[in-house]
């Protein structure tokens, strides 16, 4: 249910490409695979290409010149454009949330804090 095009794509943002770095996360929608992981904290990327899906599959979001998803959730599936496995900590907790994950429970209500998370 999404399409890809290049970060960038039409050559006007004065970014370097590929995007690979540390950049913050902004949380659109509360899931559990948040829990213990603060709004607007720090993970890695490497990508210069960017998903583009409907408002209701956004869960987190990232700014690399431009605004872009970071975060796409519906149902079971979840795909992340950042790289947890060399995120330091909160890529090893978010990792752990889900491996910890019931399938079940998965979305809290937009805006809300995820259990366990500190600050906003």
């Amino acid at each position: 249910d999404f399409d890809t095009q290049p970060l960038n794509a039409d050559g006007t943002l004065d970014v370097r490409l590929p995007h690979m770095g540390w950049n913050r996360v902004h949380r659109c929608h509360g899931h559990v695979l948040w829990e213990g992981i603060q709004q607007d904290n720090w993970f890695y990327f490497a990508h210069q290409a960017r998903a583009q899906a409907s408002e209701a599959l956004i869960a987190a979001t990232c700014e690399h010149g431009e605004k872009f998803p970071a975060v796409l959730a519906r149902d079971l599936f979840v795909g992340v454009q950042f790289h947890p496995e060399i995120s330091h900590a909160n890529g090893l907790r978010f990792l752990a949330n889900f491996v910890n994950w019931d399938g079940q429970s998965a979305m809290h209500q937009a805006g809300t804090q995820a259990k366990g998370a500190k600050g906003s």
